[in-house]
Formats: C-alpha cells, structure tokens, sequence
C-alpha cells in the first residue's frame, strides 16, 4: 500500500481514490497499465507454480481490489504494512474461495 498503508480503512480508501484519479491523467494511465499488468504477471507466475490456472490472474487481482474496497467501506483496517502483509491478509480471506472456485490442471 506504499504511503497509504498504516493508515487503516482510510489509506486504503485513499489509495484506491488516487488511482482513479490518476488513472484520468493521459501521462500517466498508462504508467498505471503497466504497473497492472506487471502484477497479473506475477500473479500469474503464482498461479502456475501452485498448478493452477494462470489465466485467472486478472481475476484474482479483481477479487483482491473488490475485498479491499469492501473491508475499507465496512471500515476494516485491510492489511498492514509490512512487507508480507497484503500476502498475509490475501490469505487468510482469499485463498479458501480462490482453492474452491480454482481448477486445478
């Protein structure tokens, strides 16, 4: 969450407004369309070292943005911020439904 993280509900609620915001800007949505397509890389790679499915990766990024928008409306602090804690955090909400809906090659 970068400079947003620590700040509970509210960082992340601000995070997610800034990247709306500067994803209006031309110079810069396109900066914001590499740094999303570098994460469903690397979501991908996840994906297929643990034999699922890589193309999944964009939506399970989606689920990831929508469980913390949801958790900052209900006022959820979403994770923290250490290096491991947005892993933590996806974890322990994410992966039970992402192992149930996933199939495994």
């Amino acid at each position: 969450l970068g400079p947003y993280g620590g700040r509970g509900a509210a960082g992340v609620r601000a995070l997610y407004a800034r990247t709306l915001e500067l994803s209006a800007d031309p110079e810069l949505a396109p900066r914001l369309g590499a740094f999303d397509a570098a994460c469903a890389d690397a979501v991908a790679r996840l994906l297929r070292s643990a034999g699922r499915e890589a193309g999944a990766a964009r939506a399970v990024l989606a689920l990831a943005d929508g469980w913390l928008v949801a958790a900052a409306v209900a006022g959820e602090a979403g994770p923290g911020e250490d290096a491991g804690a947005l892993e933590r955090w996806a974890a322990e909400r994410l992966a039970p439904g992402l192992v149930a809906l996933a199939p495994v090659r």
